[in-house]
């Protein structure tokens, strides 16, 4: 560059454009379960790989609890709880791969088509009118233009959920049955719950929730719970949840009964003494008997 090329960048006159071919990056772009370019971009916090959130919590339902690139144990029994959305990878993506993200759009309105006429409600908008719909103001992810402090979601899709203590020690919420956007999170409930309960919110991290008996994940919204997991219930039951403590030491103990730890050995001696460490720390304690026996 001449050096009345660098004066003229220096005053921001001048911009340089550089081409590259989308194929040399494809490999960071693209998720490494599926190969295709990534949807719902979610993170390992541990060691930062990415891969499409479906894909890689179906990985963690019938596979395995370790990273599937560099094959790192994210956690014994709660896996989802160690990955989050990564949401300037998912924006990278969408606007590197021409247009992916209005065909992944379309992928989703016709999804929920399918799962409507499999619960016999009639589907009477075609796919335009249904686009148009979800580009409207009426949106869930339009710009509140209002003062930010007043914008509650009452515009989004709500849903109705029924909390169930599912162990005797845990008090009744002040109110079990409550109203609220789709788009909100485990992580929300549990804070409600927390507040409701204990009068402290910051103990959320103890409870847990489940779905049909399975752990539901601190990123999974209500919609999503609703989608997968709750496709017969009938329209206007509420979804119910059911909460348990959290105990990291317990669930370690019961990860061992089930011989979740034997596959892990030959590939992590590291882990092995880790869970040692473990075990003879609450031996010493005395809970051994308590938690086996």
């Amino acid at each position: 560059m001449s050096k009345k090329d660098d004066g003229e960048s220096e005053r921001g006159e001048v911009k340089e454009t550089y081409s590259l071919q989308l194929k040399k990056i494809n490999a960071h772009l693209t998720c490494g379960l599926c190969k295709g370019y990534l949807i719902d971009a979610t993170t390992v916090i541990d060691c930062l790989h990415t891969f499409c959130k479906s894909c890689l919590l179906t990985y963690f339902e019938e596979e395995d609890n370790c990273c599937p690139t560099c094959e790192q144990l994210i956690h014994q029994s709660h896996p989802s709880h160690y990955v989050a959305f990564d949401r300037t990878m998912q924006d990278i993506v969408y606007k590197l791969v021409p247009g992916l993200i209005e065909a992944e759009r379309k992928r989703r309105l016709e999804f929920l088509k399918d799962k409507k006429r499999e619960a016999g409600e009639i589907v009477e908008e075609d796919e335009e009118e249904t686009e148009k719909k979800e580009e409207s103001p009426l949106g869930t992810n339009r710009c509140f233009e209002g003062e930010p402090g007043i914008s509650h979601h009452r515009n989004d899709e709500h849903v109705m959920v029924s909390l169930i203590p599912g162990a005797p020690e845990l008090p009744t919420p002040v109110r079990p049955i409550v109203r609220l956007s789709g788009m909100a999170t485990v992580n929300t409930l549990k804070r409600y719950l927390a507040q409701s309960m204990w009068s402290n919110m910051s103990r959320y991290s103890e409870l847990d929730l489940f779905c049909n008996d399975e752990l539901m994940g601190r990123d999974f919204s209500m919609r999503f719970i609703h989608l997968t997991r709750c496709r017969n219930k009938l329209k206007d039951e509420p979804l119910k949840l059911y909460e348990s403590h959290s105990n990291p030491v317990i669930d370690l103990f019961k990860s061992i009964q089930n011989g979740v730890f034997d596959r892990y050995r030959a590939r992590s001696p590291q882990l092995q003494i880790q869970v040692g460490e473990r075990f003879a720390h609450v031996q010493a304690a005395g809970m051994v008997s308590l938690l086996i026996g």
